[in-house]
C-alpha cells in the first residue's frame, strides 16, 4: 500500500500503526534508515527499473519526500506509476489542515527541513509556504482526478479522531488494524491546535 499524503500529515503514527499490527513498513528512511525511500524510488524511474526496486519485500511505503539544497522531490507524485505497477495496491491520500501542516513542516528537524528546501525551490523562507500550498494543491487535485476514474482501491481521508478506523475499514479485506491502537507520533507540546502533527 502507498501513503500518497505528504510528510506531516501523520505519516509517522500511521508506520507505527502499521507496523505494530504486522505490515511490513518502508518510511522515509526505507527498512535500515540508510536509504531515503524517495531518492531510490527517483533513481529507479530514472533507470528505468521498477519503483520499488531494493524494496521489494515491504508491503507499505510512506513518508515519500526527498529534501536537499539542491532537489525537493516527493515521489508520492508518482501515483500513477506506482498503480500502473502494482494494480491492486491500497492508495491512502491523508491530508491535514494546511496552516498546521505548514507549521509543522517549518518546524521539522529544527528548521533545517524548511531551509533544505527553499534552497532547492531558490526561494527565500518567506515565500516557501506558497511553494508548499501550491504543490500540496496540484498534487491533491492530480490524485483526485485520476483515481476518480482509475479502477484502484483508493481512500482520501482527513487526518482527525475518525481518520484511524476509516483507514481500518478501508484495509479490511487484507488487513486487521485496531483503530484504537494507531499511535500520535510526532506531536509537538505547543501544537495543542494541531491534530495528527506527524
Amino acid at each position: 500500500m502507498f501513503v500518497i499524503g505528504f510528510n506531516k500529515t501523520a505519516t509517522t503514527s500511521i508506520h507505527h500503526w502499521f507496523r505494530a499490527s504486522g505490515i511490513r513498513t518502508a518510511h522515509h528512511g526505507g527498512y535500515t534508515r540508510k536509504i531515503i525511500l524517495a531518492a531510490r524510488m527517483e533513481a529507479n524511474l530514472a533507470a528505468n527499473r521498477p519503483l520499488l526496486s531494493g524494496f521489494d519485500s515491504g508491503e507499505a511505503f510512506s513518508d515519500l519526500s526527498h529534501v536537499t539544497k539542491r532537489r525537493h522531490f516527493e515521489a508520492n507524485s508518482l501515483f500513477k506509476e506506482m498503480h500502473a505497477e502494482h494494480p491492486d495496491a491500497y492508495f491512502i491520500l491523508n491530508h491535514r489542515e494546511p496552516a498546521g501542516w505548514i507549521r509543522s513542516r517549518r518546524a521539522h528537524n529544527e528548521g533545517t527541513f524548511a531551509k533544505r528546501s527553499a534552497a532547492a525551490h531558490g526561494v527565500d523562507l518567506e515565500e516557501l509556504d506558497a511553494v508548499w500550498l501550491t504543490t500540496m494543491e496540484a498534487h491533491f487535485a492530480a490524485a483526485r482526478s485520476y483515481f476518480a476514474t482509475a479502477d484502484a482501491r483508493f481512500l482520501h481521508v482527513f487526518m482527525d479522531d475518525t481518520a484511524a478506523g476509516k483507514i481500518a475499514r478501508f484495509l479490511e479485506p487484507d488487513y486487521c488494524l485496531d483503530p484504537k491502537a494507531m499511535p500520535r507520533k510526532n506531536v509537538r507540546a505547543s501544537a495543542v491546535d494541531e491534530q495528527s502533527a506527524a
